[in-house]
């Protein structure tokens, strides 16, 4: 098998200095990750989906930090009847909701990454130290832990989208940023990740 090879990098908002490590909020600074490729993770074999996750559904934090998750999100976990999701920083200064098999499928990905190198280890441990175990009451809310909601900046109104195998929780007016300077480059970013998907062709 054709060895993986990953990179993501990081930039101090506001200045040019980049470390490799993801988003996290350090001595009152914040760090943005961006993750230039992270080809090295490879769907699992046996799929924690029913179905692709997707659409976009506005919903609102209220003040013990509970959010409802939108009944088509939960229902395309495959374990449906779980209790259970796991909480993590995601990219963009999001947080992404992963159910028990999705984020047990992530892990035993990562378990296969060399820990050699630094950019391995430090990533490893900004993500687990803040992924946390949430549970979902009878209404179907979760309650986000108030250092993640800090870390997202979440405020009341928040947008959840699926994204194929997670769930991806925005503050509103950052989700609303996003789609101002990303929108418009839809199609040459489908072309970009196309090519990066697709296998290449013998040259020459």
């Amino acid at each position: 098998m054709q060895k993986r090879q990953w990179s993501n990098h990081l930039r101090l908002t506001g200045s040019g200095r980049r470390l490799n490590c993801p988003s996290v909020v350090v001595c009152g600074e914040k760090w943005e990750a961006v993750w230039a490729a992270a080809d090295f993770l490879e769907s699992p074999d046996s799929s924690p989906l029913k179905m692709a996750l997707t659409g976009t559904f506005e919903r609102t934090v209220d003040d013990k930090l509970r959010l409802a998750i939108p009944r088509p999100l939960r229902d395309g976990f495959r374990q449906i009847d779980s209790e259970e999701f796991y909480l993590a920083p995601g990219n963009e200064g999001c947080l992404s909701l992963y159910s028990k098999a999705g984020f047990d499928a992530f892990a035993a990905k990562m378990a296969s990454v060399s820990t050699g190198r630094v950019q391995v280890r430090n990533f490893l441990r900004l993500y687990y130290s803040q992924a946390e175990c949430v549970q979902v009451d009878k209404q179907s809310r979760i309650r986000i832990p108030e250092r993640l909601a800090k870390l997202a900046e979440l405020k009341h109104n928040v947008v959840l989208i699926g994204v194929h195998d997670h769930i991806e929780i925005w503050d509103q007016e950052r989700w609303d940023s996003f789609l101002s300077q990303n929108g418009s480059q839809f199609d040459a970013l489908t072309a970009e990740a196309l090519d990066l998907s697709l296998p290449q062709g013998p040259v020459g």
